[in-house]
């Protein structure tokens, strides 16, 4: 019955057995057949009662009374449990001395609620379950509360002191649905604080980086391809060597020379030359434009090779112009006279 009266909802059938809300114990006793067959036993023990109740005696008066105490007390949480689910007043429950009522009694002991037939239980509890709303009489949060709620559960966790020196593992719990601040503020609190995070910052990058390298940028390049090189050995370095005049780029003295006037576009690809020089663009240009001394067939043939290099031709098989041909490019290019 203690099952029974936490649903919701009782149906019984015309033979269906209800009640006997009571509580029951034995004692057997073996004293008598013992003594009939000359049998003696001796209990040996310590603690006065720890063998109240044993089979090879008869059931003493305190005893008795001790055990009848016991079971009264369980009778009484029965019924008030009985009494909590079903609404019934626990004089009422106790009142029915645990008898057990079939069918319509059992409605009217106020332990069932309907009478249906066993063919019909089954359908008849589908439908009232079906006819309830989901979640019963909870009251439905709105999209704005609900947002409010998490919001607020976030925040708590991400701002509490536990927090401090832990934020990664903070952030994690705050992810977790279902985790409440306080949950969150105990696994805080036990945890190890992080450690701080290694900066990714490479050795050649905090070279290239320090105020010394300003003007010094090929130095400091160099220096930072240098293994062991550290930042604080290389600016004592850097601070001794000049810097370098900020002036105007190659491409820029090659585009402002006079030979390049009229003749704008190979200016553009001897600048973008690797390892041309301003001097070296100004005889090239200076040999297209007829405005330099007669110049050798070699010269001639030299300067042909390098711009039919660098103009641009059909394509062959997708192959780039490799660095070796830049470097044969530069080579040529010292070799003018």
């Amino acid at each position: 019955m203690l099952l029974a009266s936490a649903c919701s909802r009782r149906l019984v059938t015309q033979t269906s057995r209800i009640g006997s809300i009571g509580v029951m114990m034995s004692h057997v006793s073996y004293a008598g057949h013992l003594a009939q067959a000359g049998v003696d036993i001796t209990l040996i023990y310590s603690g006065a009662h720890k063998v109240d109740g044993n089979q090879f005696e008869a059931l003493p008066a305190e005893v008795r009374q001790d055990m009848q105490q016991r079971i009264d007390a369980a009778r009484r949480m029965f019924a008030e449990k009985v009494a909590m689910y079903t609404g019934l007043s626990v004089d009422a429950v106790t009142g029915t001395e645990a008898a057990v009522f079939e069918g319509q009694s059992g409605i009217e002991a106020g332990l069932a609620d309907e009478l249906v037939n066993a063919s019909d239980a089954i359908s008849v509890m589908a439908t009232a379950l079906n006819s309830n709303v989901r979640g019963g009489t909870m009251p439905q949060l709105t999209a704005t509360e609900a947002a409010a709620q998490e919001n607020q559960r976030v925040m708590g966790i991400l701002t509490c002191q536990e927090a401090k020196g832990r934020e990664q593992l903070a952030t994690m719990l705050a992810g977790q649905q279902g985790m409440s601040v306080a949950q969150a503020r105990a696994i805080l609190a036990a945890a190890a604080p992080q450690q701080p995070v290694a900066s990714t910052q490479s050795e050649a990058d905090r070279i290239m980086a320090c105020e010394e390298a300003n003007g010094r940028e090929q130095l400091a390049a160099t220096l930072a391809a240098m293994p062991e090189m550290t930042v604080e050995k290389a600016r004592p370095i850097l601070a001794a060597s000049p810097q370098a005049d900020a002036g105007p780029s190659l491409r820029d003295q090659i585009m402002a020379l006079d030979e390049a006037k009229g003749d704008e576009a190979q200016a553009e690809q001897l600048a973008a030359c690797p390892g041309m020089t301003v001097e070296s663009a100004r005889a090239v240009l200076a040999a297209r434009s007829g405005k330099a001394e007669p110049v050798s067939a070699s010269t001639t043939a030299l300067f042909e090779r390098i711009m039919a290099n660098h103009s641009p031709a059909a394509v062959q098989g997708g192959v780039p112009q490799t660095s070796a041909d830049g470097d044969a490019d530069v080579k040529m290019l010292m070799a003018m006279p």
